[in-house]
């Protein structure tokens, strides 16, 4: 702390490293193993009742501590990289289920999935995503990239360029979190 030359190291920051480095060493093999989950949060329009889309939403179900939520993880994965190889798996995950479901003859929904501001950074970020809605046979008119309201507070030139590459994909775009931080509509 830069007020004050003494810190006290408590039992909550030592359980706090410990926990970093046990979810660490596990990240590569439970994504190999299966460990992460994806479920479906449906979004009804409230005049007819009607599924109109869903959000994809992350979950590990860990071997000895159980199903995780994702703020016992996530952050970690944004600070280490990891979060990237987990929102490709999102993706993927998603394409699937909308490839099964349109296979079974249902009508199609979006879907929604979070992209990590760390995408941002690779410029082949689009062809990536529609190389992989196209394995899989899924139109990009189905597929919604959930940005968060912190990225429009970083270098907002590169956001833009990448979210009109997205668009012209034919991705849908939306925001999520807006309104829980600092709200930067502009």
């Amino acid at each position: 702390h830069y007020k004050s030359a003494v810190v006290e190291y408590t039992p909550k920051m030592d359980n706090e490293i410990e926990w970093q480095k046990e979810i660490t060493l596990a990240m590569d093999n439970a994504l190999v193993n299966d460990e992460f989950l994806v479920y479906y949060q449906p979004k009804f329009l409230f005049t007819t009742s009607k599924c109109i889309g869903a959000e994809a939403l992350i979950r590990w179900s860990h071997k000895e501590r159980g199903l995780l939520p994702p703020n016992t993880f996530l952050p970690l994965f944004e600070k280490n990289g990891f979060i990237q190889k987990l929102d490709i798996f999102v993706f993927e995950n998603v394409c699937k289920f909308l490839s099964g479901w349109i296979t079974e003859g249902h009508e199609p929904v979006v879907i929604s999935f979070n992209l990590s501001r760390l995408h941002l950074q690779n410029p082949r970020l689009t062809s990536m995503l529609t190389s992989i809605a196209e394995k899989y046979k899924v139109s990009t008119q189905y597929l919604e990239i959930e940005l968060t309201e912190s990225l429009m507070h970083e270098d907002i030139q590169k956001l833009i360029e990448t979210m009109l590459s997205l668009k012209k994909a034919g991705f849908k775009i939306s925001i999520d979190d807006f309104g829980s931080g600092y709200s930067s509509l502009n």
